[in-house]
């Protein structure tokens, strides 16, 4: 009988608690071995970067600019490497600017940010004193037959001394556009540091650094006061070295009496003074500031050290770009290469490329750090200063411009919401306006910048 009533005092109040456990179990257990219904997917949130991709194909689609114009695009995720958005990326268009990020690349690539453009002046033959005697006379009053008067006799002769130089002066140009008009004044301070004030010589300029071309290729020949100027010896980033320094002289009282003539710097000249500007200088404005002659001349230094040689043509420095193409891991046939500043339209590149280039120079800090500091900063500084403003991407986006007439172009840098650093660049071509491509690509980097 005990046991009877044991058995259903289990099943009457043990059981039922028994029971209450396992449904309150079974009621909080998650079966994740099945997979969400697709009638629920569309309720779902999407994860990054699909909404990123989203709203960047919803910009593309709904761009009024891009049914009349031509367009690439491309974003990397460099944090997990991985495509995030690409849409005509293989085609080749005009880079414009964008060139001085492969120009500057292949700089700091093959001779470092602490390369240094040293213009120097020197001279030939030996500082002599000159001494020489001038005939001085005098009124003496004499007294003879004839009376008092006054006569003019020779006195004691004048001796008069100068500091002469038989020789040349030299100056050996270096492509530096940072090289201005107190280097030049610098200069002739040296000569009169010298203590001579004749020169029996001639001011020779050692312009042998690169060819005599002056223009680039594909560059307007009509657009000369717009086209940087090609010479090893600047000032100010114009080609008036020899009247400057000359004007200089002569209000040192300097006198030379030879021409300007155009050499050498001999190997046993007397070095008399230098100025030297860093690869990293120079970089600031070449970036920032977007300035062709800076860029110029940074291609035609690669071209110069890269080759070792004297009298570098563009085919040099354009070596040294391929080179840096290779490296990237492209083919340089697949793309051409004109000038170094992107003022030529004869450039062709492809955002794929861009984008290899810049996760190219991610990888290597020699590369990215120096370049991700001189670039633009959206809203901040350089040809990105008034873009962007009041969005997420003001601040964060740190990218090479590039304009010219019916061309717009950006690629660089940003960091997503989540961290991720990307690479991107943008590409717009057969433009009524730049306007229209820039304003595009702010709608893009603020995309990139904001999505979640």
């Amino acid at each position: 009988m005990n046991r009877l009533i044991n058995i259903l005092f289990a099943l009457f109040f043990v059981s039922p608690l028994s029971i209450f456990a396992q449904e309150e179990e079974d009621y909080y257990m998650v079966d994740d071995s099945r997979e969400i219904p697709d009638s629920l997917r569309e309720f779902m949130p999407l994860p990054w970067p699909e909404t990123l991709k989203m709203e960047l194909d919803n910009l593309v689609r709904t761009s009024p600019i891009l049914a009349s114009s031509q367009y690439g695009i491309e974003v990397f995720d460099l944090t997990t490497e991985s495509m995030i958005y690409k849409k005509n990326e293989k085609r080749r268009f005009l880079p414009a600017s964008t060139m001085k990020n492969f120009t500057t690349s292949a700089a700091l690539a093959f001779l470092g940010k602490d390369h240094q453009f040293t213009t120097k002046i020197g001279y030939s033959g030996t500082p002599k004193q000159n001494e020489w005697f001038v005939t001085q006379w005098q009124n003496v009053t004499v007294q003879d037959s004839l009376g008092t008067h006054i006569e003019r006799v020779e006195a004691e002769p004048l001796r008069k001394t100068s500091q002469i130089l038989h020789g040349n002066i030299y100056v050996k140009g270096a492509m530096d556009p940072m090289f201005s008009e107190s280097d030049v004044r610098k200069f002739a301070e040296a000569v009169k540091g010298l203590g001579v004030d004749t020169i029996f010589g001639s001011i020779v300029l050692d312009l042998t650094m690169k060819d005599t071309l002056m223009m680039g290729e594909g560059w307007a020949w009509d657009d000369k006061d717009d086209n940087p100027v090609l010479s090893p010896l600047l000032v100010d980033k114009k080609d008036v070295f020899a009247s400057h320094f000359q004007k200089y002289l002569k209000q040192f009282n300097v006198v030379v009496t030879g021409g300007v003539a155009k050499s050498e710097y001999p190997k046993n000249a007397r070095d008399l003074a230098e100025t030297t500007h860093s690869l990293f200088d120079i970089l600031n404005r070449t970036l920032k500031n977007s300035d062709n002659t800076y860029a110029e001349c940074i291609f035609y230094r690669v071209g110069s050290e890269t080759a070792h040689e004297k009298g570098v043509s563009a085919k040099k420095a354009k070596e040294a770009i391929n080179r840096l193409i290779r490296r990237v891991g492209r083919n340089p046939e697949d793309y051409y290469i004109a000038d170094g500043s992107g003022l030529s339209r004869y450039n062709y590149i492809t955002p794929e490329l861009e984008v290899d280039l810049l996760r190219y120079a991610y990888r290597r800090s020699h590369i990215f750090n120096t370049l991700y500091q001189k670039m633009p900063i959206a809203g901040v500084d350089g040809t990105l200063g008034s873009r962007m403003k009041g969005t997420k991407a003001a601040g964060n986006v740190h990218a090479k411009t590039g304009t010219l007439s019916g061309v717009s172009t950006l690629a660089g840098y940003c960091k997503a919401p989540n961290g991720h650093w990307l690479a991107f660049c943008i590409m717009n071509n057969s433009l009524k306006t730049s306007q229209q491509g820039r304003d595009f690509q702010n709608k893009l980097c603020a995309a990139m910048c904001t999505v979640e």
